[in-house]
């Protein structure tokens, strides 16, 4: 299982997030950079396990309600597909 860390904690708009992301992550050209295409992208992968650090600076900067949908979203796509896994610490 391949793992990819990120730290959150520099992030101050979801934009952040989302560039942070798509610098590590192998994505697909099409990626959108929202919490849609991400869901897509992390339902289709596999072997992989994504760890998300300093959430509560994320929290603090970007805002409580699109980190709850952010990890929500990452939730729902681990539960849908069983060939990754995210940690948030």
């Amino acid at each position: 299982m391949t793992e990819y860390e990120f730290d959150l904690s520099g992030c101050f708009s979801p934009d952040d997030i989302h560039g942070l992301i798509a610098e590590k992550l192998p994505l697909p050209e099409y990626y959108g950079g929202n919490l849609d295409a991400l869901y897509d992208v992390l339902t289709e992968i596999s072997g992989v396990k994504i760890v998300f650090g300093g959430t509560d600076a994320a929290v603090a900067i970007v805002g409580e309600k699109y980190m709850r949908r952010f990890k929500k979203m990452c939730d729902n796509a681990a539960e849908e597909n069983k060939g990754i896994e995210i940690v948030f610490l």
